[in-house]
């Protein structure tokens, strides 16, 4: 009785993290920490600039994902839009490619921020073609695949810019974390997430386990074929 207690207490935490969490949030997470880690890469000389940059990445990240697949539900394409069955998730990841692959071309092409974050939306480009390949045959977590793109994106971070401290602003106040404090922040959240997703027996471990491993590897890997492009 008291175990069954202890995990109805605990549910409600780990729905909370895999909301907080949930894999349309993550380009727009990285993007972010980015602005955090690098702010001077973000300065320019029009704010309208970078209030466009902002809402573009937003947008094509998170607000037209979310759209499309709140129309999809409104529709009856789908049951629901947690996306439960493999077969439910093939429209919104279609969409969602399409939103990202729009969101690299033009970031691309106007060269409107840092090179790395360039490679960061063809990592989760290319993790999301993956998670659609694998989608046929198994239940991919789409949740582990976007926080080992989050793990992947910070890791190149730390050791791809040259800085000494990340400044956090909260409101008037600022919080400073080194290089090594803030991935060790990441790689707790990423096993929370995957662990939430396991508590709540959504997935297979090899689902989860193998979405991280998406995630992470499509990061390293966009980071070098963007440097191969750029040379």
């Amino acid at each position: 009785m008291n175990n069954t207690n202890s995990i109805q207490r605990l549910k409600p935490i780990a729905l909370a993290v895999t909301y907080i969490f949930h894999p349309v949030f993550i380009l727009f997470y990285i993007f972010l920490s980015l602005t955090f880690i690098t702010p001077i890469d973000f300065i320019f000389s029009d704010k309208k600039q970078s209030i466009a940059l902002y809402g573009m990445v937003a947008g094509m990240s998170i607000f037209f994902p979310l759209i499309s697949i709140f129309a999809m539900r409104a529709s009856g394409l789908l049951s629901t839009i947690k996306l439960s069955e493999s077969k439910e998730r093939i429209g919104p990841l279609i969409t969602t490619i399409i939103f990202y692959l729009w969101l690299f071309l033009n970031y691309r092409q106007f060269d409107l921020g840092p090179e790395i974050f360039e490679a960061n939306i063809l990592g989760a480009l290319i993790s999301l073609f993956l998670a659609f390949f694998i989608n046929n045959f198994s239940k991919i977590s789409l949740h582990a695949v976007g926080i080992g793109g989050l793990l992947g994106a910070v890791i190149l971070f730390r050791f791809a810019i040259s800085t000494s401290i990340y400044k956090i602003p909260f409101g008037d106040y600022e919080l400073q974390l080194s290089p090594n404090i803030f991935l060790l922040i990441i790689v707790v959240i990423s096993g929370l997430v995957c662990t939430s997703r396991l508590f709540l027996r959504t997935h297979k471990p090899a689902d989860v386990y193998g979405g991280c491993l998406v995630g992470f590897v499509s990061q390293l890997f966009a980071y070098k074929l963007i440097e191969i492009w750029s040379n």
